[in-house]
């Protein structure tokens, strides 16, 4: 059985715009976690396109990344935050709520186990070690899928200047301040955790820690084609301790994934 991943879109929008009210501030957050779904959607195309898996893998590939964050929009009705820690597992959640709809009957027995898994999994620090074929693969393309757009996310918020704290889990405003702990973290390719995060700019290293964390080349062309790890370092401090990172980063990119960025490297004064 194919799996038509237009139909599903068209199912995910008819579940997802019932959460659209008449506040243009929930609104606001409702609309852009459908907007990063769809996008994620999109950049998962592009890997799997690019990556040698059989039809099945793609398939549940593609529907895992479409409902990845659907416990998104419970989870904002119910607490109005998008911080798992101040609510609940928003993974664990969406495969709550696929359980509960009509998706689930939707999708065939043989690929509901793997997407289900994938949901759940995709918000995880780490994958498990023990996690196997096809499984592995899936997870690995969603999570690079919703790192990409993140970065997207992130980098629109973090330029506007919004004063909504939702979007960046409620860390503090700050052009310089940042808890040194996560900037060693990030230079020793050491995990960071959402929990950690006092400052803005913590928020930022972590998305910056992500660059360890692409599994694909093509997940590195995507992110780095479109310019985002130059507009991710304008947006930290610019001292030479992050210059320096930005170049280790750089290194780390050339010698272990073969993806040259498009970028260049400024020295600060």
């Amino acid at each position: 059985m194919v799996l038509d991943s237009d139909h599903h879109t068209a199912v995910f929008l008819e579940y997802a715009e019932r959460f659209l009210g008449d506040s243009t501030k929930e609104n606001n957050h409702i609309q852009l976690k459908i907007d990063h779904s769809l996008k994620v959607l999109e950049n998962a195309k592009a890997i799997v396109a690019d990556t040698p898996i059989s039809k099945h893998t793609a398939e549940s590939t593609l529907l895992a990344a479409l409902y990845h964050d659907i416990g998104r929009f419970c989870q904002y009705r119910k607490y109005k935050t998008f911080n798992d820690r101040k609510s609940v597992n928003h993974g664990h959640l969406g495969v709550k709520v696929l359980k509960k709809s009509r998706v689930h009957h939707l999708i065939p027995d043989s690929h509901r186990r793997d997407i289900l898994s994938a949901i759940a999994l995709h918000n995880r620090n780490t994958i498990p070690s023990h996690i196997a074929e096809p499984l592995r693969t899936i997870c690995d393309i969603v999570r690079d899928s919703d790192k990409i757009d993140i970065f997207r996310v992130m980098l629109n918020h973090f330029s506007s200047e919004s004063n909504d704290s939702t979007v960046a889990l409620e860390a503090i405003p700050h052009p310089t301040q940042y808890t040194q702990q996560i900037f060693e973290n990030v230079w020793q390719g050491r995990p960071c955790l959402y929990s950690d995060i006092h400052w803005t700019n913590d928020f930022k290293l972590i998305l910056v820690s992500w660059t360890y964390q692409l599994n694909f080349p093509i997940s590195y062309r995507l992110f780095y084609d479109s310019g985002l790890f130059d507009q991710l370092f304008a947006l930290l401090p610019q001292s030479k301790e992050f210059w320096d990172l930005k170049e280790k980063l750089i290194r780390f990119i050339t010698r272990r994934k073969g993806a040259v960025p498009t970028g260049t490297v400024a020295r600060c004064n």
